[in-house]
């Protein structure tokens, strides 16, 4: 069976509308920027800034996993909750544990 035959059997079409840009994104990550006190988050947001615009221009996978880390090791390690408070509530931890690293804020 080719692929083609298989999807017209098997398969269906997956569409999302978002309404959201990478200039949104930058939009908002920079108004964080402005009403926050901290250097080194500062520095955090202007990473995630600079990261975006890389993606927005050359679409590399890279940068979006890199934006994808720092969102996440803020929002489990930083911002909001450890992973402590929200592991028992979840069938699978393993996102919710890892931690990548990507924070320059602890390496301070």
């Amino acid at each position: 069976m080719t692929e083609e035959e298989f999807l017209a059997v098997y398969g269906s079409k997956v569409v999302t509308h978002n309404s959201y840009t990478g200039d949104d994104f930058i939009r908002l990550i920079e108004g964080l920027k402005e009403i926050t006190h901290s250097q080194y988050l500062r520095d955090e947001f202007e990473y995630l800034i600079q990261e975006m615009k890389l993606l927005k221009d050359d679409h590399k996978v890279e940068h979006l996993y890199n934006i994808y880390y720092i969102l996440h090791d803020m929002d489990y390690y930083l911002l909001r909750y450890a992973p402590t408070d929200v592991a028992p509530y979840t069938i699978d931890d393993s996102t919710i544990l890892k931690y990548y690293g990507a924070l320059k804020i602890y390496a301070n």
